[in-house]
């Protein structure tokens, strides 16, 4: 939703990040390649998934250096948005590294996590009522 604010060199670095969290659990199943596909699409870069990346810590450090507090949310809002809010116990590890790594406080957190389910919740609703 708003990965075409995130300065160019962080854009990359938001991609590499998409990669640990795909691994998360232990697999890289195609849905999350696709999801990293369409996120290369919305930040108008050509598709890829990136290789050769930093090791997980080192990279949400870089990020931490690099990135703006709003570019921070957004990160954390669109990795939510990655795991469809239903983070399990790998993927609430990964979150929680990533959280406490980009220094994103928790009520900033919690209000995200809440208007993610808002925004969800209204998009099935008016994909309901355009289908019908």
């Amino acid at each position: 939703m708003f990965l075409n604010a995130l300065q160019e060199e962080n854009k990359e670095l938001f991609l590499a990040l998409c990669v640990h969290a795909a691994r998360a659990n232990g697999t890289f199943e195609n849905d999350e390649e696709e999801m990293i596909y369409a996120y290369c699409r919305e930040m108008s870069l050509i598709e890829h998934i990136p290789e050769d990346i930093d090791e997980v810590d080192s990279l949400i450090k870089i990020m931490e250096e690099k990135t703006s507090d709003t570019e921070k949310k957004i990160v954390v809002m669109e990795l939510f948005g990655f795991f469809d809010l239903d983070v399990v116990s790998d993927e609430k590890k990964f979150m929680t590294k990533v959280i406490d790594g980009l220094k994103v406080e928790p009520k900033v957190v919690d209000s995200l996590t809440c208007l993610l389910k808002e925004y969800i919740s209204a998009y099935k609703k008016i994909y309901t009522l355009i289908s019908e």
